[in-house]
């Protein structure tokens, strides 16, 4: 499968419709709201060389943390 199929395919199972569509159409700011629920979706510039510089364990910390700052 190529890369771009399976980002596709994980894409598809990760994101509600909704958001992928907006995705699609090429729309990088938007909001819905509905109530007590809140997904973010972000970008980590370098985050491929991040991943290659760090252990699972330290990658994990990081998000966690990057989650904790968000919440």
């Amino acid at each position: 499968m190529r890369i771009f199929a399976k980002s596709k395919k994980i894409l598809d199972i990760l994101v509600p419709s909704l958001v992928r569509d907006k995705m699609k159409q090429g729309t990088k700011n938007f909001a819905e709201i509905e109530n007590e629920i809140t997904i973010v979706f972000f970008d980590i510039d370098g985050f491929d060389n991040i991943v290659k510089m760090n252990s699972t364990k330290e990658l994990l910390t990081l998000l966690d943390q990057i989650y904790n700052v968000f919440d």
